[in-house]
Formats: C-alpha cells, structure tokens, sequence
C-alpha cells in the first residue's frame, strides 16, 4: 500500500504542474522548427484526384491563442519543396463568432522582373469567399494585414523549385502572425480591444507590449512602440465571386465538351454491349425446328421430280411421211437424166 501511495503521489503533482501550465499558457505558438522540415517532408494527403498536398491544421482554442509561421529556405532548401504547403487556421472550437487577424511581418517571395507575375507565393483565402496571391518583399516596419470574420483562414505556400535563384545565397522567407479575437466583454477583464470604435475586436491582454504586433494595421495598438505602416507587395484578387466573362465562357466550353464526350462514350458503350450480347446470345429453339422440316420438304420434293424425270417412259417419234423428203435429181432435170440414161445405154 505504501508502494502505490508513493507511486500515485508523483504522478497527482505532475498532473496539477500540467494543468496549471496549461491555464498560464498565453503565448504564440512558434512552429519555426516544424514548419520548414513540414513543407520539405514526404508526409502527404493523397485526396480524390490524387493530388498530393501538405496540410496543417492550427486550432486556436482560446482567446490567449496566437501563432507565428516563421518560414525560411535557402536555395538548396527550396529545391527540395515538391509540394504545396497548405495551413488551416480555425477558431471554430473557441467561439463560434469570433475572428482571427493575420499579420504578415517577414516576406521575400520571388517575381518575375518584367511581367511582375509571382514565381512564388502566399495565397490567403479569408471571410469564406475572399481569396488574394500575394508575393514579393516586405520590408522592416511594415506589414500587410487581413482580418477575418468566419473564424477560419486558409493559407497556401507556393514555391516553384525548378525557377533558377540569381544568387545562390538568395532565400524565401515570411512570418505571419495570427491571432484570435472575439467580442468584448462589458467590463474588459483581461482583454484588449484593438478597434476602440468596435466591441468584437478584443484580444488577450497578455499580447499587448511584447514585440509582436498582433492587432492589424494601420495602428497596431498592441505594440505603438513598433511601428505600423502598410506594406506595398504585389497583390493578385482570386475572389470566387468576382469571375470574369472570359472564364465564364470558358467553363461553359468545357462543359458541353465534357457532356458531349460523355454522351459519345455512353453511345459507344451501349453499341459494344448490343453487340457483344446478339454474338453471345443462342439462336430460338423454335426457329430451327421450324426450318428443318422445310428443309426436309424441300429435299423430298428434289428427289421426287428427280426421280419422276428419270422414270418417265422416253416419247415416241413422230410418223415418218414421204411426202414430206425433197424433189429427186431426175425431177428436177429431167432432160439432164434422159441424156444420162441415153449415154449409159450405149
């Protein structure tokens, strides 16, 4: 008894220090040293259309929850991206209205020089319907900001491996900073509202003056001392609303071809099969036996009006008249034959 009272007394502080911890935890999520490896990683989510993807999902589960994705790759290290690399953040599980502010503090995604089309980039899909591509740099003291009211922010890192670095100690690299936020409450009990003009844009108070700006742009109340002017990056609109007639016409294309060749497959296939089954399929019983007997018949009747040609008694021959036989020689020369006899007499 002594033995299990000793064993049981460890394990119930351990649990009390665990909790406890757990209550006081209030800081960002660093995933700097899961990130890059998780990007570069063979660990994959092989979907419908075996399409392989990365995926990471962040639950931020409270109103103390915050996370930094602090993402760096050298040349080598982006040769070696296969993928994309896809982040979920939710506060789903935390309260149903609340929100997330998405900070991007660090980024330097490449672009093309002339075209000013990304080679790189960091797609945010935010307010379930918005969508935006982003690339190029972010120098220091500015940020770009987003703010998002479903309480769900998707985030896609795309790296071309096979595009040349200029220089091979060149790199790819952005922070983004997320945090959650929810309406205030009446009396503010720790929290931090970083809309003065809004009451559903409190944040945990433990966030405020840490050096890391966790309320947007263009004030960033939570960290005055740092400094909070917008950033100009290159900036794509992806929205699923706003379609241009272009793609319009081209989905329409796409869909009557596609019903066209499904409706020349489906034809096709039910030719074949008809086919395949009138080869497969037995003749009638009843037909065959229906033609034997006529063939039997018809064999019969052969072999009668055979027979019956072969037996019939041959046709006697017509009367022989004398009358009919042509005029003789003397007849016809009579003078000629009195001559000859004269002659023969002689």
């Amino acid at each position: 008894m002594r033995n299990l009272n000793t064993l049981f007394l460890p394990l119930f502080i351990l649990l009390i220090i665990i909790k406890t911890s757990h209550q006081q935890y209030f800081r960002q999520e660093w995933l700097e040293p899961n990130v890059s490896m998780f990007c570069m990683q063979k660990r994959q989510l092989t979907t419908l259309f075996s399409t392989k993807i990365n995926k990471y999902d962040i639950e931020l589960n409270r109103i103390n929850s915050a996370v930094i994705l602090n993402l760096r790759f050298n040349a080598s290290q982006a040769r070696k991206v296969k993928n994309e690399c896809k982040f979920t953040i939710s506060t789903e599980k935390f309260d149903s209205k609340s929100g997330i502010y998405v900070n991007i503090m660090k980024m330097n995604l490449r672009k093309h020089k002339y075209s000013e089309r990304c080679i790189d980039s960091l797609q945010i899909k935010y307010n379930n319907n918005i969508k935006q591509s982003i690339c190029g740099s972010i120098s220091n003291g500015k940020i770009t900001s987003y703010e998002d009211l479903s309480g769900k922010v998707k985030i896609t890192l795309s790296i071309d491996s096979s595009a040349i670095f200029p220089k091979d100690e060149d790199f790819i690299e952005f922070q983004l900073i997320a945090t959650a936020f929810k309406k205030c409450s009446n009396d503010f009990d720790g929290e931090f509202n970083c809309k003065p003009n809004n009451i559903k844009s409190c944040i945990d108070k433990r966030f405020v003056n840490d050096s890391i700006v966790n309320c947007i742009e263009p004030n960033c109340l939570d960290e005055p001392s740092s400094g909070c002017a917008s950033s100009s990056i290159f900036v794509t609109d992806l929205n699923d609303d706003s379609t241009s007639s272009e793609n319009i016409i081209q989905i329409f294309l796409s869909a009557i071809t596609s019903l066209i060749l499904t409706m020349l497959t489906c034809g096709a296939l039910i030719w074949i099969i008809y086919k395949i089954k009138r080869c497969l399929s037995p003749i009638p019983q009843t037909t065959t036996t229906a033609i034997r007997p006529q063939r039997r018949r018809r064999r019969h009747n052969t072999e009668v009006v055979s027979t019956s040609q072969d037996t019939s008694p041959s046709a006697a021959p017509p009367p022989f008249d004398k009358d009919d036989l042509p005029p003789s020689y003397s007849e016809l020369f009579p003078e000629q034959s009195a001559r000859k006899n004269d002659a023969e007499n002689v």
